[in-house]
């Protein structure tokens, strides 16, 4: 059976030593200064909101981590978690043509020099993978599941939809 990475470069059929997840924190993290500071720029237009000390730095997330302050895998699955929401809201943002979205992938490529959902992968890609496959493996993909489910409707077939939830209802009755 061939191993399945979850995040590029990365196998999680064996156990990994906290080096190796500190790395793929890091990876994480990269991307996560980006979407941060999208957010902070984005609400200065509006004035109200002091999105900087809501949402924690880099240097903030990495000392915590290091500081074993929670375990190192449920850190990395929070962030891996956080981001895929954000991918799968720009998938189906994008469909609809909605301004944030565009926003967002044009200041993601600008301010990092690459393409956001190379760094994350395609969401739609990814549910189609994991509708074929016809099972949920693990919480990351549930929750990658579930924000489609719950938020973008129309980018699922009927067919797909019915998939997806009995799916759904199978992982939590697994858990």
């Amino acid at each position: 059976m061939k191993p399945r990475p979850t995040t590029k470069g990365f196998n999680v059929r064996r156990r990994r030593t906290r080096s190796e997840i500190r790395d793929e924190y890091v990876k994480l993290l990269d991307v996560w200064v980006h979407v941060r500071a999208f957010e902070i720029e984005r609400d200065r237009a509006f004035g109200d909101f002091d999105t900087e000390s809501l949402l924690p730095s880099r240097e903030l997330l990495l000392e915590q981590f290091d500081a074993r302050k929670a375990p190192a895998s449920q850190l990395v699955t929070a962030m891996r978690s956080t981001l895929n929401e954000m991918a799968t809201g720009f998938a189906g943002a994008i469909v609809h043509n909605e301004d944030t979205a565009r926003e967002f992938l044009a200041f993601y490529k600008d301010s990092s020099g690459r393409d956001f959902f190379v760094d994350m992968g395609d969401p739609m890609a990814r549910l189609k993978s994991i509708l074929k496959r016809g099972h949920i493996l693990d919480d990351d993909e549930f929750y990658s599941v579930k924000t489609v489910v719950d938020d973008n409707l129309d980018l699922l077939t009927t067919e797909d939809l019915a998939l997806a939830s009995d799916m759904l209802g199978d992982y939590e009755f697994r858990s």
